[in-house]
Protein backbone atom coordinates (compact mmCIF):
# COMPACT_ATOMS: atom_id res chain seq x y z
CA UNK A 1 0.00 0.00 0.00
CA UNK A 2 1.27 3.45 -0.92
CA UNK A 3 2.26 6.00 1.72
CA UNK A 4 0.57 9.39 1.58
CA UNK A 5 2.84 11.95 -0.13
CA UNK A 6 4.19 14.70 2.15
CA UNK A 7 6.21 17.88 1.63
CA UNK A 8 9.45 16.24 2.78
CA UNK A 9 9.44 14.21 -0.46
CA UNK A 10 10.49 15.86 -3.71
CA UNK A 11 7.62 15.76 -6.19
CA UNK A 12 8.97 14.37 -9.48
CA UNK A 13 8.59 16.43 -12.65
CA UNK A 14 6.04 14.56 -14.77
CA UNK A 15 2.69 14.77 -16.51
CA UNK A 16 -0.56 14.45 -14.58
CA UNK A 17 -4.29 14.99 -14.96
CA UNK A 18 -5.68 17.69 -12.69
CA UNK A 19 -9.22 18.72 -11.74
CA UNK A 20 -10.18 22.35 -11.13
CA UNK A 21 -11.76 22.28 -7.68
CA UNK A 22 -12.11 26.03 -7.15
CA UNK A 23 -12.20 29.06 -9.44
CA UNK A 24 -12.21 32.69 -8.27
CA UNK A 25 -11.88 36.14 -9.79
CA UNK A 26 -10.65 39.13 -7.80
CA UNK A 27 -7.78 41.50 -7.13
CA UNK A 28 -4.27 40.26 -6.43
CA UNK A 29 -3.35 40.76 -2.77
CA UNK A 30 0.08 42.10 -3.74
CA UNK A 31 -0.59 44.28 -6.81
CA UNK A 32 -4.34 44.84 -6.85
CA UNK A 33 -4.45 43.66 -10.48
CA UNK A 34 -7.54 41.58 -11.37
CA UNK A 35 -6.84 37.88 -11.76
CA UNK A 36 -8.34 34.44 -12.08
CA UNK A 37 -7.23 31.95 -9.42
CA UNK A 38 -7.67 28.24 -10.17
CA UNK A 39 -7.16 25.58 -7.50
CA UNK A 40 -6.41 22.03 -8.63
CA UNK A 41 -6.17 18.49 -7.30
CA UNK A 42 -4.41 15.47 -8.82
CA UNK A 43 -6.72 12.94 -10.50
CA UNK A 44 -4.04 10.80 -12.17
CA UNK A 45 -1.69 9.20 -11.51
CA UNK A 46 -3.07 7.82 -8.27
CA UNK A 47 0.45 7.25 -6.98
CA UNK A 48 4.07 8.13 -7.76
CA UNK A 49 7.30 6.28 -7.11
CA UNK A 50 10.14 8.26 -5.55
CA UNK A 51 13.41 6.41 -4.86
CA UNK A 52 11.60 3.06 -4.73
CA UNK A 53 8.85 4.23 -2.37
CA UNK A 54 5.24 4.43 -3.61
CA UNK A 55 3.34 7.58 -2.55
CA UNK A 56 -0.40 8.19 -2.95
CA UNK A 57 -1.11 11.50 -4.72
CA UNK A 58 -4.74 11.18 -5.91
CA UNK A 59 -6.64 14.13 -4.45
CA UNK A 60 -3.45 16.02 -3.60
CA UNK A 61 -3.93 19.80 -3.79
CA UNK A 62 -1.58 21.62 -6.17
CA UNK A 63 -0.21 25.16 -5.70
CA UNK A 64 -2.97 27.34 -7.25
CA UNK A 65 -2.57 28.93 -10.67
CA UNK A 66 -2.80 32.73 -10.79
CA UNK A 67 -3.73 34.32 -14.13
CA UNK A 68 -3.61 38.14 -14.25
CA UNK A 69 -6.30 39.48 -16.59
CA UNK A 70 -5.20 43.14 -16.62
CA UNK A 71 -2.39 45.37 -15.33
CA UNK A 72 -3.74 48.54 -13.78
CA UNK A 73 -2.66 51.71 -15.59
CA UNK A 74 -0.69 49.81 -18.27
CA UNK A 75 -2.56 49.18 -21.54
CA UNK A 76 0.35 47.32 -23.15
CA UNK A 77 0.67 44.81 -20.30
CA UNK A 78 -3.12 44.46 -20.16
CA UNK A 79 -3.15 43.49 -23.86
CA UNK A 80 -0.50 40.83 -23.13
CA UNK A 81 -2.49 39.59 -20.09
CA UNK A 82 -5.64 39.33 -22.20
CA UNK A 83 -3.80 37.23 -24.81
CA UNK A 84 -2.52 34.88 -22.09
CA UNK A 85 -5.95 34.50 -20.49
CA UNK A 86 -8.71 35.05 -23.06
CA UNK A 87 -7.59 34.79 -26.69
CA UNK A 88 -4.04 34.19 -27.91
CA UNK A 89 -2.67 35.47 -31.19
CA UNK A 90 -0.05 32.68 -31.13
CA UNK A 91 -1.27 29.11 -31.74
CA UNK A 92 1.93 27.79 -30.12
CA UNK A 93 0.97 29.51 -26.84
CA UNK A 94 -2.78 29.10 -26.32
CA UNK A 95 -4.60 31.23 -23.77
CA UNK A 96 -6.04 29.84 -20.55
CA UNK A 97 -9.53 29.81 -22.09
CA UNK A 98 -8.22 28.04 -25.21
CA UNK A 99 -6.42 25.40 -23.12
CA UNK A 100 -9.73 24.66 -21.40
CA UNK A 101 -11.62 24.83 -24.74
CA UNK A 102 -13.85 27.62 -23.41
CA UNK A 103 -15.10 30.20 -25.92
CA UNK A 104 -14.03 33.63 -24.66
CA UNK A 105 -16.25 35.50 -27.13
CA UNK A 106 -18.44 37.88 -25.17
CA UNK A 107 -16.70 37.21 -21.84
CA UNK A 108 -16.76 40.24 -19.55
CA UNK A 109 -13.01 40.72 -19.06
CA UNK A 110 -13.66 42.97 -16.06
CA UNK A 111 -15.73 40.29 -14.31
CA UNK A 112 -15.47 36.90 -16.07
CA UNK A 113 -17.69 34.03 -14.97
CA UNK A 114 -14.96 31.67 -13.77
CA UNK A 115 -17.38 28.93 -12.72
CA UNK A 116 -16.94 27.60 -16.28
CA UNK A 117 -13.55 26.19 -15.18
CA UNK A 118 -14.81 24.28 -12.13
CA UNK A 119 -14.79 20.51 -12.51
CA UNK A 120 -12.74 20.54 -15.73
CA UNK A 121 -9.98 17.96 -16.17
CA UNK A 122 -6.73 19.11 -17.74
CA UNK A 123 -3.39 17.57 -18.70
CA UNK A 124 -0.51 19.33 -16.94
CA UNK A 125 3.23 19.13 -16.41
CA UNK A 126 4.01 19.26 -12.68
CA UNK A 127 7.27 20.03 -10.95
CA UNK A 128 8.46 20.58 -7.39
CA UNK A 129 8.52 24.06 -5.96
CA UNK A 130 11.21 24.19 -3.27
CA UNK A 131 10.61 26.41 -0.25
CA UNK A 132 12.92 27.01 2.67
CA UNK A 133 11.28 26.56 6.06
CA UNK A 134 11.26 29.70 8.17
CA UNK A 135 10.69 30.63 11.78
CA UNK A 136 7.78 32.81 12.79
CA UNK A 137 8.76 36.47 12.44
CA UNK A 138 9.98 38.33 15.50
CA UNK A 139 8.29 41.56 16.60
CA UNK A 140 11.23 43.47 15.08
CA UNK A 141 10.88 41.64 11.73
CA UNK A 142 7.13 42.36 11.69
CA UNK A 143 7.82 46.08 12.27
CA UNK A 144 10.11 46.01 9.21
CA UNK A 145 7.27 44.50 7.17
CA UNK A 146 8.76 41.01 6.97
CA UNK A 147 6.15 38.25 6.74
CA UNK A 148 8.49 35.42 7.68
CA UNK A 149 11.29 34.92 10.15
CA UNK A 150 14.79 33.59 9.63
CA UNK A 151 15.44 30.42 7.66
CA UNK A 152 15.49 27.28 9.81
CA UNK A 153 18.80 25.43 9.49
CA UNK A 154 19.73 21.90 10.40
CA UNK A 155 21.93 22.31 13.49
CA UNK A 156 24.21 19.44 12.42
CA UNK A 157 24.75 20.35 8.75
CA UNK A 158 24.01 24.07 8.70
CA UNK A 159 21.87 23.52 5.58
CA UNK A 160 18.43 25.13 5.30
CA UNK A 161 15.42 22.91 5.97
CA UNK A 162 13.28 22.68 2.82
CA UNK A 163 9.82 21.55 1.78
CA UNK A 164 8.59 20.50 -1.65
CA UNK A 165 5.25 21.48 -3.17
CA UNK A 166 3.82 20.29 -6.48
CA UNK A 167 3.37 23.21 -8.87
CA UNK A 168 2.08 23.49 -12.42
CA UNK A 169 4.85 24.05 -14.98
CA UNK A 170 2.52 23.92 -17.98
CA UNK A 171 -1.11 23.27 -18.84
CA UNK A 172 -1.47 21.26 -22.07
CA UNK A 173 -5.22 21.02 -22.65
CA UNK A 174 -8.36 19.20 -21.61
CA UNK A 175 -8.05 15.56 -20.61
CA UNK A 176 -10.32 13.01 -22.31
CA UNK A 177 -13.89 13.77 -21.35
CA UNK A 178 -12.91 17.19 -20.05
CA UNK A 179 -15.28 17.26 -17.07
CA UNK A 180 -15.51 15.05 -14.01
CA UNK A 181 -19.05 15.78 -12.93
CA UNK A 182 -20.41 18.29 -10.49
CA UNK A 183 -18.31 19.20 -7.48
Amino acid sequence: MAEKWNSAVMFPQDNAILRVIEANFGPSKSSGNPMITLSFEVVAPESINVAGVEYSVAGLKITPGYYTTATLDDAEKTATNEQRVFKSSNPERPSLYEIFEIDSTGVDKNNPDVTVFKGKLVHALLKSEVKEKTKSPTAEQLKKGQKTGDVIKNPKTGKPEISFYPKIEKLYGLADGGVSGAL
